[in-house]
């Protein structure tokens, strides 16, 4: 048979309850106004803390850029003609939470010659010369350490940038 707890703990216990219920709410009544101001102030920091970052982050993109203007997503060129990657000084620029993070952008490009049953294949080099269509990818790979700049970059992780160079047949 389990011992009951002894009535006088129990009794004790509810005696503490009740007077700290009892202060609690005396000293509510009593700091209202400092309670109103503490609600108040924590209201006012997030206001702060949402329009902070609002101003940090105004700027931020993930654009093709040539000499500081945006770039034309699509070019298209007459048979026999090249295109240089590296000619026309085109970037990608990235901008995250006031830092620039386009030296992490890696380019990729895809090649889909105009032959009947091509399948699309990685191209290597910075000359695009065959006829066919070519898939400029940009995509943000963040590597390096700093914990800032690695939360800055997770909001463009998910995000490619395609430019298409069509040469030659349909062009």
């Amino acid at each position: 048979m389990a011992r009951k707890k002894s009535s006088a703990a129990n009794v004790a216990k509810r005696a503490v309850k009740r007077t700290a219920k009892r202060e609690t709410r005396k000293f509510a009544k009593r700091h209202v106004g400092l309670i109103v101001a503490l609600v108040i102030c924590l209201v006012l920091g997030i206001a702060a803390g949402a329009v902070t970052v609002g101003v940090i982050a105004k700027n931020d993109g993930f654009t093709l850029r040539a000499g500081g203007a945006a770039y034309e997503s699509k070019i298209t060129l007459g048979s026999g003609k090249t295109y240089d990657l590296n000619a026309d000084g085109e970037t990608a620029k990235v901008v995250s939470l006031g830092k620039d993070l386009s030296d992490y952008v890696k380019t990729e490009v895809k090649y889909l010659p105009f032959a009947e049953g091509a399948h699309l294949s990685a191209y290597e080099g910075t000359t695009l010369s065959g006829d066919g269509t070519y898939y400029i990818l940009y995509t943000l790979e963040y590597t390096g350490d700093d914990f800032i700049e690695k939360l800055a970059a997770s909001k463009f992780s998910s995000v490619t940038l395609q430019k298409i160079v069509e040469i030659g047949e349909d062009a």
